[in-house]
């Protein structure tokens, strides 16, 4: 084998393989989950309050160019994002569409006030 086929197989086999190991068990065992369950209650609420905590941390403690930003510029981009979230009946990309053009406007405004 050459030097460049080892390298694919190595890749397949550590980066590839491993992932799709668990979606295959995900498919074999989804159907037998229960929705309602306790413990998927569980999971969906830790999941959910890890995605708030995260753009909690993003708004307060911005990292890279976002750090530029005024807290009130980033707090309002959010606030137009969820409120266009519930206002457009739970439409994600039209939120998320919402508050970047909110946040990219306010910060114009507020950068040449």
């Amino acid at each position: 084998m050459s030097d460049r086929l080892d390298y694919y197989l190595i890749i397949l086999l550590a980066g590839v393989l491993p992932n799709y190991i668990w979606r295959f068990f995900g498919v074999i065992f989804a159907a037998r989950l229960d929705e309602t369950s306790n413990i998927l209650r569980w999971v969906n609420a830790v999941a959910t309050s890890l995605i708030a905590a995260l753009v909690v941390r993003m708004v307060m403690l911005p990292p890279g160019a976002l750090a530029d930003t005024l807290l009130p510029v980033r707090v309002l981009a959010l606030i137009t994002g969820i409120a266009v979230y519930w206002a457009g009946k739970r439409n994600l990309g039209l939120s998320v569409a919402a508050a970047v053009t909110a946040l990219i406007s306010l910060n114009w405004l507020f950068a040449s006030v």
